[in-house]
C-alpha cells in the first residue's frame, strides 16, 4: 500500500509504502514496517491500509474489466 503524503522517520522513504506505523505520542511520527521493528521510545499503533475502491483504481489510470 502506498500512502501518498506520508513518509517514515527513520529511512525517510516518501511516500510510505507497506505496513504504517504511528506514534500517538510524538507529533506526526510514523514508521514503516522495516524502522519499526528498531524500536521506539513509545508505543507503535498499526494504521489500517485504506481498501482500493474502483473510483481510485479509475483515477489512477488503472482499467477495470466489468
Amino acid at each position: 500500500y502506498e500512502w501518498l503524503g506520508i513518509s517514515c522517520h527513520g529511512c525517510q522513504m516518501n511516500p510510505l509504502i507497506g505496513q504504517r506505523y504511528h506514534c500517538s505520542v510524538c507529533e506526526n511520527y510514523n514508521l514503516c514496517s522495516t524502522c519499526q521493528q528498531n524500536e521506539h521510545q513509545h508505543e507503535l499503533t498499526l494504521i489500517p491500509q485504506k481498501l482500493t475502491t474502483i473510483g481510485n483504481l479509475v483515477w489512477k489510470g488503472i482499467k477495470i474489466d466489468a
